[in-house]
């Protein structure tokens, strides 16, 4: 008879640490192993070039001369663009691929080991705090495989979408985890999620800030769990509390943000997304 309440032990939590691990590795790398995802100069893009946000250096023009600029920026090339090297954004975005290929040893084991901790982390949680449910095997790796499938969709929308990051709908998990669990498991679920999504962007500091804000946002407003409407309410409320760490993020590194100009940009809007 098929036993369905078998609770994770150690070494089963040690053996789903290491095959998620693996399977998240995989995921977060899997475009740097295909050549057919390779950019070429002078070709269209195969893929959604994307550079993470971050501070660059920019050379502009003064009446007197040349000066260097400092400035924070996320440069987003849509798939199936023609490459041209005379356009500064297409040059940056070929040289940050560049240096991601081929991807080195040092790598690849820095990323595994870094998700290994994760769901290790996540897997010493459910067994020594988590409600009775969370503590059998078949709940873990079903949550396991959600975030897993969470991931993959994230990874997805990066790669052939030219939408904003922040359209990930990494907050949908928790909510849900959140619905069947219990909130504790919910916010520790948030955490791992939003840190695996940020991830594919090199540890995007300002996506890991909103996706972690809207998660735990989703599951503090879902009052009432017997009545799946509050999830429109927590939906609501996740989305605003997004926007607002956007608001704050953007202009504690920037010094300004422009609402109204990317209000315009419709779905290509952070704030909207």
């Amino acid at each position: 008879m098929l036993r369905t309440r078998v609770r994770a032990g150690t070494a089963a939590g040690l053996v789903l640490s290491l095959v998620f691990a693996a399977l998240f590795t995989a995921v977060s790398l899997v475009d740097l192993y295909l050549p057919a995802f390779a950019p070429q100069m002078g070709e269209p893009t195969p893929v959604t070039l994307r550079v993470p946000y971050g501070p660059r250096i920019v050379q502009g023009t003064k009446l007197l001369g040349s000066h260097l600029a400092y400035e924070h920026a996320r440069i987003v090339i849509p798939r199936g663009t023609l490459l041209h090297e005379g356009d500064d954004d297409h040059s940056a975005a070929f040289a940050y691929e560049s240096i991601r290929r081929p991807i080195g040893r040092g790598r690849l084991l820095g990323y595994a080991v870094v998700y290994f901790i994760v769901c290790q982390m996540l897997m010493a949680y459910l067994r020594r705090f988590g409600q009775s449910r969370v503590q059998l095997l078949r709940p873990q790796l079903g949550l396991l495989v959600l975030m897993l499938a969470s991931i993959i969709l994230a990874k997805s929308l990066l790669l052939f979408t030219a939408l904003p990051e922040f359209w990930m709908p990494m907050a949908a998990l928790p909510l849900w985890v959140a619905l069947a669990f219990d909130r504790r498991t919910a916010f520790i679920v948030d955490l791992c999620v939003a840190f695996m999504a940020s991830s594919l962007l090199r540890f995007d500091l300002v996506l890991f800030a909103v996706l972690l804000s809207r998660g735990i946002s989703a599951t503090l407003f879902f009052f009432k769990r017997r009545h799946p409407r509050q999830m429109l309410v927590a939906g609501t409320f996740s989305g605003l509390s997004g926007a607002v760490a956007y608001v704050c993020l953007t202009v504690v590194f920037e010094g300004h943000l422009h609402v109204l100009s990317d209000l315009t940009l419709g779905a290509s809007s952070n704030l909207l997304a």
